[in-house]
């Protein structure tokens, strides 16, 4: 009869509020699914006490409670929730545990009095689940979610795993190695004996081996991510090339099948107009690379007006006639400065009305240097994150994508030992760069420092 009153009054509630941490740490409601939180709070409080009743040694009791536990939040439909549930839910169990046998070992109070007297044991028991219930309600409380304090990239979950793998092999291993200086320092029954030493060393080669595997995840997504972010503009500019010249090729089309129809209908007038549209049209498109030497430029350019054209942004290009437009840069890295900037600046861009978007490129020669501006309407840049700005893996984008492309202009511009402004005051931007004025025909750059 005891045992079933423990179960019911202690051992029940204890898994239940167990389980309730593991929901709060997502803010997941308990009334959605309630009678299923029951049936294994059930099953969990009576693995328990088989395990109890069986004489479990505490260690071994302690990993196959949490293990089980971490099945309950398997079988609740959690799959990849289950390992942050059981791990902060046995955090606090542990810690609630410690606090209470502290507070109990200051006051002076025998532990045996708990063990002697019913009424006691009950009021401890409830004052641990009083701790436990404490944390749920605190999270539940402030709204916690702890999704949102995971990275929304690949390569920095892996930097966050293995800061975390690393400080504590770092920890368990200074531990191991200083224990008998330890030893002297602090009481000898919260160190662990000679003959269990091995268990904290195999922990500390375990944690070793996890984190050298973090870290080679980490560089491999790092090095994808940087290899996919710098080729992106040079590939881009090829699939926009190639976009633009469908278009005009059905464009063409649609133009001459209205021109043939006027002739059919001897609508001279019309034809007249229509062809002065077209003209007018197409001299802005050439006006756009007018004056740009470059290839490279020129095919880049007229990829981009197409598609800016297609979301109403309004695109000028200004070029003056002695600018020597990145005479002694190579092709890919011209591709990849201005592939990064216009592409920045169009997507700024279309944050705004569609009346108001509209980006402004300038190139020509200051105070002896050759100067690139880029100026586009969008959000303001907030004063905080400018020096973040360049910064490998600094995005402001709410999908967590990006993050390499301005680190990759600030790495060319230094390649090149040019300099980059950025100022964003009132809803405009524009980037500035200035590049030393290059001794004709020279192609001699410093490739100490790239992206």
């Amino acid at each position: 009869m005891e045992v079933l009153l423990n179960y019911f009054v202690l051992d029940l509630p204890e898994a239940l509020l167990l389980l309730t941490i593991g929901y709060a740490v997502f803010n997941i409601p308990l009334l959605r699914e309630w009678k299923r939180l029951v049936l294994c709070g059930a099953l969990y409080a009576l693995w328990g006490d088989l395990l109890t009743a069986i004489g479990t040694d505490y260690e071994l009791k302690l990993l196959l409670f949490f293990s089980f536990g971490f099945l309950m939040f398997l079988c609740l439909g959690h799959s990849y929730k289950a390992i942050a549930m059981i791990v902060v839910s046995a955090t606090w169990m542990m810690l609630s545990e410690m606090m209470i046998g502290v507070i109990i070992d200051h006051s002076g109070i025998s532990a045996g009095v708990f063990a002697g007297n019913t009424l006691l044991r009950y009021s401890l028991s409830y004052t641990y689940f009083l701790t436990l219930a404490a944390l749920s309600v605190a999270l539940y409380m402030i709204k916690f979610d702890i999704r949102r304090l995971w990275p929304r990239t690949a390569n920095n979950r892996y930097l966050l795993l293995l800061i975390l793998t690393g400080g504590l092999a770092f920890l368990s291993i200074v531990f191991v190695n200083v224990s008998t200086f330890m030893s002297k320092v602090l009481l000898e029954d919260w160190l662990p004996s000679t003959s269990e030493m091995w268990k904290y060393q195999l922990a500390a080669l375990v944690l070793t081996s996890i984190t050298l595997v973090f870290f080679v995840l980490y560089v491999r997504a790092t090095v994808t991510r940087v290899e996919a972010e710098t080729e992106a503009p040079y590939s881009k500019q090829l699939i926009d090339l190639t976009t633009a010249v469908r278009a005009i090729k059905h464009d063409a089309l649609s133009h001459f099948t209205v021109i043939l129809g006027f002739l059919k209908m001897k609508e001279y007038k019309r034809i007249e107009s229509f062809v002065l549209n077209l003209v007018d049209e197409t001299k802005e498109l050439i006006d756009i690379t007018e004056g740009i030497r470059n290839k490279t430029i020129a095919a880049m350019l007229y990829g981009k007006v197409t598609n800016f054209a297609k979301c109403g942004v309004d695109f000028h290009v200004k070029v003056a006639p002695n600018s020597p437009q990145l005479e002694s840069w190579k092709d890919i890295d011209i591709s990849k400065l201005l592939g990064n900037l216009l592409d920045n600046a169009y997507a700024a861009t279309l944050k705004m009305e569609e009346d108001d978007r509209y980006i402004r490129m300038e190139w020509g020669i200051r105070n002896g240097c050759e100067y690139l501006s880029i100026e586009n309407s969008g959000p303001t840049i907030p004063d905080e994150v400018m020096p973040k700005l360049f910064d490998l893996g600094y995005t402001t984008r709410e999908s967590g994508d990006g993050g390499v492309g301005l680190a990759v202009v600030k790495g060319l511009v230094t390649k090149y030992k040019g300099e980059i402004d950025v100022i964003s005051r009132h809803g405009v931007t524009r980037f500035t760069i200035l590049i030393p004025m290059a001794t004709k025909g020279s192609q001699e750059v410093i490739e100490e420092h790239t992206a």
